[in-house]
């Protein structure tokens, strides 16, 4: 049986079609699936109730004493490669209220 793209592929570009725009539709459909699969995740990023914030950075760059500082908790914070090397997740409020 024949996937779903084979068949609008060969419906769109007979037999004579050149060999790039098969491979610019098959782009094309790809794009289109990224552009889908985003819009969904974006639309489910919407429905949370809260906002989601990530500390990201350079190794040893002070992302663990933020953390810290920001939630008030004592995360492990060394000036050593990896020493925080596993997830953390808190929940704070912000000064100017809710959302």
């Amino acid at each position: 049986m024949k996937n779903q793209h084979a068949i609008v592929f060969e419906d769109r570009f007979p037999m004579g079609s050149s060999k790039r725009q098969r491979i610019e539709f098959r782009i094309v459909l790809q794009l289109e699936k990224v552009i889908k699969t985003r819009s969904l995740h974006r639309a489910a990023r919407a429905k949370v109730p809260n906002p989601i914030v990530a500390l990201m950075g350079y190794t040893i760059a002070g992302k663990s004493t933020l953390f810290n500082r920001l939630i008030g908790t004592e995360v492990m914070a060394k000036d050593m490669l990896f020493a925080t090397l596993f997830s953390r997740c808190a929940a704070s409020s912000s000064p100017m209220g809710p959302r």
